[in-house]
């Protein structure tokens, strides 16, 4: 994508703090018992599984975006050595971290803190606070087919929304329930896509409008 070096090259040094513990040992996914060891013995079945679904390697994803970092939606982050990894509003690019220019306790909806793009297709990740403080959506525009059906618009939202009827509950699973109903506008009046991708469940097209 033209524009994954630009993000690259606005990246800024991490300053490494003593006996803190690399990403090789701490992103991992104990739900699978294949991948519990930290030097990763299954990465090539890893890889295997990728080439044979999506006929791709590791090495080849250009970015992992995370819409944020609870343990049910993020791990074995590291078997994608030269990918852009977001996590929430965390940026990184390998050894180096790329500061957002966000306070920790900003709570702006729909800042873009990256974007990326090709002749068919843009994607952009911003900031829809609610869930968690640091939750962020992943929107991509452009003619794409999803079901045998063609789609302009998809937001890909974590747990903003955890499922289509979600209105009796999510406001318990966010860290800010007032956040969250302002997110939830947002995409829909603002961003107002095609297709909203819950975090636990199937996508289903917005109707109800905030």
């Amino acid at each position: 994508m033209s524009e994954i070096q630009a993000a690259r090259d606005a990246a800024k040094p991490l300053d490494k703090r003593q006996g803190e513990l690399s990403a090789e040992d701490l992103n991992m996914d104990m739900h699978d018992p294949d991948f519990r060891a930290p030097d990763f013995p299954k990465r090539k079945k890893f890889n295997q599984i990728l080439a044979s679904s999506l006929e791709i390697n590791a090495e080849h994803v250009d970015a992992v975006l995370c819409s944020h970092g609870h343990s049910d939606h993020v791990g074995n982050l590291n078997l994608f050595p030269k990918a852009i990894i977001a996590v929430g509003r965390d940026i990184s690019c390998g050894e180096q971290f790329r500061n957002p220019r966000l306070l920790p306790s900003d709570k702006a909806i729909g800042a873009c803190l990256l974007r990326l793009s090709n002749e068919t297709i843009t994607i952009k990740y911003i900031t829809t606070p609610g869930h968690t403080g640091g939750c962020c959506s992943l929107i991509i525009e452009g003619a794409l087919r999803f079901d045998f059906k063609k789609y302009d618009k998809f937001a890909f939202v974590g747990d903003l929304w955890d499922e289509k009827d979600d209105e009796s509950f999510y406001k318990s699973l966010s860290e800010n329930p007032e956040q969250s109903v302002l997110s939830r506008s947002y995409i829909l009046n603002t961003v107002k896509p095609d297709l909203i991708f819950p975090g636990h469940g199937p996508p289903f097209a917005p109707q109800k409008q905030y």
